[in-house]
């Protein structure tokens, strides 16, 4: 690249631009309207003249109307492109009849319901595709990348779709699940207390618990915290055990006391984690008629109790 020099503000540059109609150079499109330039006016009216000697001027359209009139109005051009045979496949084209993907899948859920993994993975082989051994991220891989681009377009919205399925069966069936309340004859209540006294023996069964506390009422579960107003006689790290509960339950039981449980035979442990000062309040108060304001920030001493489990004697059913 060669230095060249700008006619009209004589700097140099090697990216110097030209003007088709004098053959100066310029180097910026400020040097190009200057008044040095005379083919710049003399360009500007040629194109105001032939811009005001239209007889129709088109309307201004919207965006998307604009855009598709220009749509419209392209020429349609179909090129053929020289390919060899066999690479055919290899282009993605939206006019490929791809009605036989609904029946693959038709197909492969109900093989997938059907069949054994044993089944399956014979079935696989004899379309040409080895055993996966294993679910390692390397030999899923492979088996994906032997799918087409539309096959494996079907088969993510498949696996999505399987997944959405499962994930509302678990949250129905946990979550959302509520059991139509029914009364039990007194023959029944023997068969209600064994079932139970397994849920409560079961250390893997959930409880949650309502006490009362410092005059008021937590429902508590494993691990929750809870705030206690006002000073408590008792230092931070000491367990302390909360024996007036209201009612204890699980997701398919609740024990009501009247108005408390067995205070020998169900409590929740607890312990003191925290005591502070809460954030402060404002207290504002004013007298009608009279020039008195009192402006005061209260805090409040808070305890603040975690809690560690909630115990429970299955033989309290007995009772």
């Amino acid at each position: 690249n060669t230095m060249e020099v700008c006619f009209f503000c004589s700097c140099n540059s090697t990216s110097m631009n030209k003007c088709p109609r004098c053959g100066k150079n310029f180097c910026s499109l400020k040097c190009y309207k200057c008044q040095k330039h005379f083919c710049s006016e003399q360009f500007y009216k040629e194109w105001i003249n032939l811009h005001n000697n239209k007889k129709d001027n088109p309307p201004i359209l919207p965006f998307e109307e604009y855009m598709k009139y220009q749509d419209d109005n392209v020429e349609k051009v179909d090129m053929p492109i020289n390919v060899d045979e066999g690479e055919e496949n290899n282009f993605d084209s939206d006019d490929d009849d791809l009605t036989y993907l609904d029946d693959v899948v038709k197909d492969t859920t109900k093989d997938f319901n059907n069949l054994s993994m044993t089944d399956i993975d014979a079935k696989l082989t004899s379309n040409g595709l080895n055993v996966i051994e294993g679910d390692d991220e390397r030999s899923m891989n492979n088996l994906y990348s032997k799918l087409t681009p539309e096959e494996q377009k079907a088969f993510n919205l498949l696996f999505e779709e399987y997944q959405i399925k499962i994930m509302l069966r678990y949250i129905s069936s946990r979550t959302f699940s509520t059991a139509k309340s029914e009364l039990v004859s007194t023959k029944n209540v023997d068969i209600v207390s064994s079932l139970i006294s397994k849920k409560l023996a079961d250390k893997f069964t959930k409880l949650f618990a309502i006490v009362h506390v410092n005059g008021r009422q937590f429902k508590i579960s494993q691990n929750d915290l809870i705030v206690l107003d006002n000073n408590q006689p008792i230092e931070i790290g000491d367990k302390i055990k909360l024996e007036k509960v209201l009612a204890i339950g699980g997701s398919e039981f609740t024990m009501i006391g009247r108005p408390l449980l067995n205070k020998n035979k169900v409590y929740v442990n607890a312990t003191v984690v925290e005591k502070n000062i809460s954030s402060p309040e404002a207290d504002y108060v004013k007298y009608d008629g009279k020039n008195v304001k009192h402006l005061t920030w209260l805090s409040r001493e808070q305890t603040t109790l975690r809690i560690n489990s909630i115990f429970v004697d299955p033989s309290i059913i007995e009772e």
